[in-house]
């Protein structure tokens, strides 16, 4: 399901320019670090089908079930903000949910979109416990750094793209060894239709959200 969330591409080429054309605050421009951030809003597109009465509020199969930090139906507006910076255009609600994540509180926007894929702050719930580090199982492929045990819950990620849904714990798998570039979710769980390369998709906007994120914090 592809939720056809609304980016004004005129305005944020006008963002472009004026964040190249100012070096201060005052004209509701941020510039930090090579990032510019402005006002802006993100506007609700289409919500699946069977979202009760039209109110898009989860995603549930047989061994997980993911609640979003925000309910939404089609035609909400979300005041955001729009970010320039780390190789793209992306804009993010400023409404956002907080995750305890390893003993620090992060806000992450309870949505936005960012090349071409909506993502929502969600809280995944494991309703089967499962020993196996791949499981799959109800139309979906199930990945994890370590077992998994009914109850446990992950701070998360829904990410939607034309493909199907997928889903990525805010958290990585502990790896010192990793660098930023090859870090991994501690979960993700994909739609068993999504090809390799779409999977790679979504671990590479899950990175990079987590880079957007700490700029908007």
């Amino acid at each position: 399901m592809n939720f056809n969330t609304t980016i004004f591409a005129t305005l944020l080429a006008l963002a472009s320019t004026l964040a190249s054309s100012y070096s201060a605050f005052g004209q509701g421009i941020t510039i930090t670090e090579g990032t510019s951030i402005l006002p802006g809003q993100v506007t609700i597109g289409e919500v699946p089908k069977n979202a009760q009465a039209g109110v898009f509020t989860s995603v549930e199969a047989g061994p997980f079930t993911s609640t979003l930090a925000t309910p939404v139906k089609k035609g909400d507006v979300l005041p955001g903000r729009y970010v320039i910076g780390h190789g793209t255009s992306s804009v993010w609600s400023d409404r956002a949910q907080a995750f305890s994540i390893g003993g620090r509180i992060i806000h992450y926007p309870a949505v936005g979109i960012l090349k071409g894929l909506t993502v929502f702050a969600c809280t995944t719930i494991i309703k089967t416990a499962a020993a196996d580090k791949e499981l799959r199982t109800g139309g979906y492929v199930l990945q994890a750094g370590r077992d998994l045990k009914e109850r446990d819950e992950f701070p998360s990620l829904l990410i939607s793209g034309p493909s199907g849904y997928s889903i990525v714990s805010i958290e990585s798998r502990a790896s010192p060894k990793d660098e930023k570039a090859n870090l991994q979710p501690l979960l993700a769980i994909f739609d068993e239709q999504l090809k390799l390369d779409e999977r790679d998709g979504v671990v590479q906007a899950w990175r990079l959200t987590a880079e957007i994120v700490r700029a908007l914090q």
